[in-house]
């Protein structure tokens, strides 16, 4: 897989199988050294609909710990989904706005993600992703 330069990148991972979640930090290996410094990063817990083996709880405090944004989606019934872009887009604008210029020298590789904390899931109201 490609990360270098990326400025958004998503994990996802299936709420519904522990295997899952426990391969989320191999997944962020690359993309932790490849994205851009200040690249945004979500932790998206997918399957919601279904019988659950990772709490959102669970869930969040990892993506805390490894300074990245958490949401939960169900792609099947779209619960979730325009949330969980949504909220890494205007997280993008905020650290751009912030940077003043989003190609800049220092924003290349590796990086300092202190202070990026992640946020709960937003509810969002329950409809078909492509009606």
């Amino acid at each position: 897989m490609y990360y270098r330069g990326v400025e958004v990148a998503f994990v996802v991972f299936d709420v519904n199988s522990r295997q899952s979640f426990g391969k989320v930090s191999l997944w962020l290996e690359p993309i932790k050294s490849d994205a851009v410094e200040n690249a945004v990063v979500m932790l998206i817990g997918n399957k919601i609909d279904g019988p659950r083996k990772v709490t959102t709880e669970e869930a969040l405090k990892f993506a805390r710990e490894h300074g990245i944004l958490y949401a939960e989606t169900s792609a099947a019934t779209g619960i979730g989904v325009d949330g969980a872009f949504l909220g890494a887009f205007e997280e993008l604008l905020k650290r751009v706005l912030d940077e003043k210029s989003i190609h800049s020298e220092k924003r290349v590789k590796g990086g300092n993600r202190e202070g990026f904390v992640a946020q709960k899931p937003q509810e969002v109201p329950q409809q078909p992703c492509c009606s």
